[in-house]
């Protein structure tokens, strides 16, 4: 069910995303099915099959498995990190005052590095951040503009030129044209599509759930409220995605990026569509469910990277590291194909 309904845009029929959003359960269920059937009945096994291989793609998607690839040319390749960073981890730091989020980024040594949910008080990254990271990533740039959550871009290569291609409330969707060499530009598009926005009640609720522990909780966060706020959410992303699908189509012959927070799962209507005509990074390099949102007992990647034909995905890892973030980050290495 959750493989059909990621062509069902949830703006139109909103209850098809939480239908996407059950796709693990819609799987291990009709597995137990056809394994049942395989000692129960002769027959019963014969559609469970078929629904299991129809799924395949799909689970690919989700947990992919992949061994080792090509490797990388160090005189071509790009590293990319994509980090929603919270508020850069609340903003605390280690016993040498040196952000965590910001370390992290430093050591990581990647190439190009987008963020989402930054921080919002530009003396926060001209004390704690850019001093830094400007040792690695000498151009970079800063959204921070009023009901707008905090994004941006650090890059060892100059930035020429920057657009807004959408927003929805306070997510937006950047795209920054990165230049390597005269002649070699990469577009990189930074998203942080429409957030679920549960409250403290409903999150609360939820991560009782889980835990078993829902009859000391507090109810006023329920099931309705948080269904309703997902099928909401999930509306919005849908336009959202569709707006970057037609700029990605526009500069489909460029060498392109496109990564971010996508607050959906692989199985879901704004991934499929944004990445249609791109190369999933981690499932073509990564291994296992990837999960990338670290809190409320909820084990999702929702954080996505994607590329051109121009490049070729060899290493795509989620880096579990605690950078007091609710996310992980999203780690790749491509190899350019460009002959």
């Amino acid at each position: 069910v959750g493989v059909v309904t990621i062509f069902i845009s949830p703006a139109v029929w909103p209850c098809g995303s939480l239908l996407c959003l059950a796709f693990p359960l819609f799987f291990i269920l009709n597995t137990i099915v056809l394994v049942a059937g395989l000692f129960v009945r002769r027959r019963m096994w014969i559609m469970p099959l078929v629904a299991l291989l129809f799924s395949l793609p799909a689970l690919r998607a989700y947990s992919p498995v992949n061994f080792a690839g090509a490797k990388p040319n160090d005189a071509d390749t790009l590293r990319i990190l994509t980090f929603n960073t919270r508020n850069f981890g609340g903003h605390e730091a280690d016993a040498n005052q040196r952000n965590f989020v910001a370390g992290f980024m430093f050591d990581a040594a990647a190439d190009i590095v987008c963020f989402q949910e930054g921080a919002s008080e530009p003396d926060f990254y001209q004390k704690h951040v850019i001093p830094l990271l400007r040792k690695r990533y000498p151009y970079y740039n800063i959204q921070l503009r009023q009901q707008q959550s905090p994004m941006g871009i650090f890059s060892r290569w100059p930035l020429v030129d920057k657009e807004i291609v959408t927003r929805s409330g306070s997510n937006v969707v950047v795209a920054y044209r990165v230049m390597r060499s005269v002649g070699d530009t990469i577009r990189v598009v930074n998203c942080h599509l429409s957030s679920i926005g549960l409250s403290e009640a409903q999150r609360g609720f939820y991560s009782a759930t889980v835990h078993g522990y829902v009859a000391n909780a507090d109810t006023s966060g329920g099931v309705g409220g948080i269904l309703r706020a997902f099928c909401a959410a999930a509306g919005r992303r849908a336009l959202m995605a569709d707006t970057v699908a037609a700029y990605i189509a526009a500069h489909r012959e460029e060498s392109l990026i496109v990564c971010g927070d996508f607050n959906d799962t692989p199985v879901s209507y704004a991934v499929r569509r944004v990445a249609s005509g791109l190369t999933d990074c981690y499932r073509a390099a990564g291994n296992g469910i990837g999960r990338t949102f670290c809190r409320d007992a909820i084990v999702v990647r929702i954080d996505h990277l994607f590329c051109s034909s121009r490049w070729q995905p060899v290493q795509c890892r989620v880096v579990p590291v605690e950078t007091r973030s609710d996310h992980y980050p999203l780690l790749a290495t491509l190899v350019s194909r460009k002959s």
